[in-house]
């Protein structure tokens, strides 16, 4: 997304008539370049202070991931555990009393029936908020190593071998880079 459909899409969501967790859900995958899968499975065993770290069960290439939580996604976490409540999700479902998460699916239908009315005019699905972060990374000079690091990816080849680094304060610095631009394109 560009700025204009980036802050089209962050302001939409305030207008448009959907669940408060699919709301804070989306943000949360601008916020931090993760799976819209892994957002919406966030839960709050999987946070300690402004650290998230995703089991390797929930990650697409079985490793454990540990994501650096900026001020922004700190205080998204905060509004959804002051408006939805949930005991063990983060983005706790309204089904079931709550009891299960929500669904990617649930996410990519209101990206789906709701891009027009937020005033993004092409047709966009969640997964594209976590291209945009990488696209972004890039523009700000964020070294690839650092902005795959941030995305969960793991090296290739050779450095995948050799490389054991973890990367942690690289990506918070990477992080606190994109939150500065995104709240610049947002007028925050």
């Amino acid at each position: 997304l560009n700025d204009d459909e980036i802050l089209a899409f962050w302001r939409g969501l305030e207008s448009i008539d959907i669940y408060p967790a699919t709301r804070l859900a989306l943000r949360l995958v601008l916020i931090t370049g993760q799976r819209p899968g892994e957002v919406a499975g966030m839960s709050w065993a999987e946070l300690s202070g402004d650290v998230w770290t995703i089991p390797p069960e929930r990650m697409k290439n079985g490793l454990e991931h540990k994501v650096p939580l900026v001020g922004t996604a700190l205080d998204l976490l905060d509004e959804a555990r002051n408006i939805l409540g949930g005991e063990e999700y983060v983005f706790a479902s309204s089904r079931n009393g709550g009891k299960n998460a929500i669904t990617v699916r649930s996410l990519a239908r209101s990206v789906t029936r709701h891009h027009v009315e937020m005033g993004v005019k092409d047709a966009f699905v969640p997964h594209d908020l976590r291209r945009t972060v990488r696209t972004r990374l890039a523009e700000l000079g964020v070294d690839d190593v650092v902005a795959e690091k941030v995305l969960g990816h793991q090296l290739q080849g050779i450095l995948k071998v050799y490389n054991q680094h973890q990367y942690a304060q690289e990506k918070r610095a990477a992080l606190l880079t994109w939150e500065r631009r995104l709240r610049g394109i947002l007028g925050l």
